[in-house]
């Protein structure tokens, strides 16, 4: 059996099929803030608090993850602000 430690999920619905993403912590803190409604620039701000100490990967990271949430399906639409 596996250690007992921190797991972070993402749970999508699509068609009745349930799936689960495992995330990193940053990548959950910057989810997590996006569907709280904070803007873009403050969720990827909660990624970099959380990312500790290794923030260098962040901008590669930050690609890679909106892109396959994307291609998964995570978003409905994106709204500009002025």
């Amino acid at each position: 059996m596996p250690e007992p430690g921190e797991t972070w999920l993402a749970v999508t619905r699509r068609r009745y099929v349930v799936r689960h993403y495992e995330l990193s912590r940053a990548s959950y803190q910057l989810l997590h803030a996006l569907l709280a409604g904070e803007s873009l620039g403050q969720a990827i701000s909660r990624a970099v608090e959380a990312a500790g100490p290794d923030p260098e990967r962040l901008p590669d990271n930050l690609w890679t993850w909106f892109h396959h949430w994307a291609a998964e399906g995570f978003f409905r639409a994106v709204e500009f602000a002025d």
